[in-house]
C-alpha cells in the first residue's frame, strides 16, 4: 500500500507540477471535469487523491484533490483541463496520520517515534487501475462524473 501512495504521489507531482516549462496538453477538444467522491454515500476524507489513467493511446493522466465536502477538479499537465477519452480511475485516500486528538496515541508517537497506521477509510481495491472497476468517459465541454465508492 505504501509503495501504491509513493507512485500515486510521483504521478500526481509529475501532472500538477508542471509549469510553463514543461509539458503541455496537445491542441484539440478538451473536457473540465468535476464531481464528488463519496463512500457508501458519505464524501471520502479530505485530501484524497482522484487520478484519471488514460486507456487511449492518445491519452494523458490527470489528477484531482478531493475537498472536505468530497469534491475535485480535475487538472492535466498543469491546466484545468482533460483530453477526451476513456479512463480508468483509483481513488487514494491521504496518507494516515495519527490522530493528535488521541492522547495515548501521542503518547507511543513521542516514545516510540513512529505514527501507527489507520485503516483506510475505503476498501483499498479502489486504489489500484487493476481491481478499482471505475471506468469513465471524458467528453469535450464542462462535465460531472460523480464517483461512489461501496464496500466489497
Amino acid at each position: 500500500m505504501r509503495f501504491q501512495l509513493v507512485l500515486v504521489a510521483a504521478v500526481a507531482a509529475a501532472v500538477g507540477c508542471s509549469g510553463s516549462d514543461g509539458p503541455q496538453l496537445p491542441e484539440g477538444p478538451k473536457g473540465q471535469v468535476t464531481g464528488k467522491v463519496t463512500y457508501n454515500g458519505s464524501p471520502v476524507p479530505a485530501g484524497s487523491v482522484v487520478n484519471f489513467a488514460p486507456l487511449d493511446e492518445d491519452g494523458i493522466a490527470a489528477v484531482g484533490t478531493v475537498a472536505s465536502d468530497g469534491s475535485y477538479e480535475l487538472s492535466s499537465r498543469g491546466a484545468s483541463a482533460v483530453v477526451p477519452g476513456k479512463y480508468a480511475v483509483i481513488v487514494s485516500a491521504p496518507s494516515a496520520v495519527t490522530d493528535t486528538s488521541d492522547e495515548e496515541a501521542m503518547r507511543r508517537l513521542y516514545e516510540n517515534g513512529e505514527a501507527e497506521a489507520k485503516k483506510d477509510p475505503f476498501p483499498s481495491r479502489y486504489t489500484q487501475v487493476a481491481t478499482s472497476g471505475l471506468e469513465f468517459d471524458v467528453a469535450e465541454g464542462e462535465q460531472t462524473i460523480d464517483i461512489e465508492l461501496k464496500d466489497d
